[in-house]
Formats: structure tokens, sequence, C-alpha cells
């Protein structure tokens, strides 16, 4: 669980750094082509920072899954109000 907030986390750092230092129209010359939005405001970013956006996005849902899966076999996190006195 904590791996899924740290991808989340990353992944929302890097998306408001983005919207900070990127070009609001493409630059072909050093390869910030990929329009990144926010609301209509759009950037561009490059391919490879492009594709961190999605792995970071995508191991948020895959990790928070897995450790829920997790969770749901092994009981790891404990709930008092399933307990039975």
């Amino acid at each position: 669980m904590v791996t899924a907030l740290v991808s989340f986390a990353l992944k929302l750092f890097l998306f408001y750094y983005l919207m900070d230092i990127s070009p609001r129209t493409p630059n072909i010359a050093t390869g910030q082509v990929w329009p990144l939005n926010n609301h209509g405001y759009i950037v561009y970013i490059t391919r490879s920072q492009n594709i961190v956006q999605y792995v970071l996005f995508y191991a948020f849902i895959a990790l928070g899954l897995a450790a829920g899966g997790l969770n749901i076999r092994w009981n790891a996190i404990k709930n008092k109000y399933h307990e039975t006195p």
C-alpha cells in the first residue's frame, strides 16, 4: 500500500513540476511535442516524460489492487469493526 501511495505522490509531483517548466507551444527541436493537458492548460513534454507519467499512474493502480487483494487474503490491515467480542 505504501508503494502505491509513493507512486501516486511521485506522479502528482512530476505532473505539477512539468506543468511549471514545460513550454506552452510544441518545440520540435527539443522533442517536447507530447501534450499534457490540465483542464485546458496545455504544455508540451518529451516522449520519455510522457512514458514516466503513464508508468507511475499504472503502477499506482496495479500496486493498490495488489495491496487490496493481499489484504483480503491475509487480513494484514486490522479492522476493529469486524472483530467479534
